[in-house]
């Protein structure tokens, strides 16, 4: 299964980098991984035009076959058995492509979350979108950790 992540952010820091990079190599042993940035065109004064915008770029980068999961704080959230029990679903059925998209400071279209297959919420809590993809790129090594059969996850 191939594994695709999208994300808005402006800047990214040397440091967190280099903790995806750990991970992105953990995770690309168990499933081909790709890491998609996008520059936010963040307008404060126009929401709605942002989305817009934000939204077209994202279209660009979505293929007609995946199976789209956004990030949004009004999803649903897992644990990581939760998390590693949607993957090893969607890896008995022979999906081919999973992407999680998360949205800039503006958040997501509403067409794109109403897209999804999934409204994934990280955490009832806000946090910075370069830690945000840091920490679904872990949870995701984690839980596909579980799937086969790992002991990284401690319960």
């Amino acid at each position: 299964m191939q594994i695709k992540i999208i994300s808005l952010q402006r800047h990214p820091q040397q440091e967190i980098e280099m903790l995806e990079r750990e991970y992105l190599k953990r995770l690309s042993v168990m499933a081909k991984v790709e890491v998609v940035n996008i520059r936010p065109k963040t307008d404060a004064r126009d929401k709605a035009k942002t989305l817009r915008e934000e939204e077209k770029l994202i279209q660009k980068i979505l293929a007609g076959d995946e199976n789209l999961v956004v990030l949004d704080a009004a999803g649903k959230e897992m644990t990581t058995p939760d998390l590693s029990e949607f993957l090893d679903k969607h890896m008995k059925s022979g999906t081919k492509k999973l992407t999680f998209l998360i949205g800039g400071p503006q958040g997501l279209s509403p067409a794109l979350v109403k897209r999804a297959g999934l409204c994934w919420a990280l955490s009832k809590l806000t946090f910075p979108h370069r830690l945000v993809r840091l920490m679904i790129i872990e949870a995701l090594y984690r839980a596909m950790d579980v799937v086969k059969g790992g002991n990284y996850h401690k319960e």
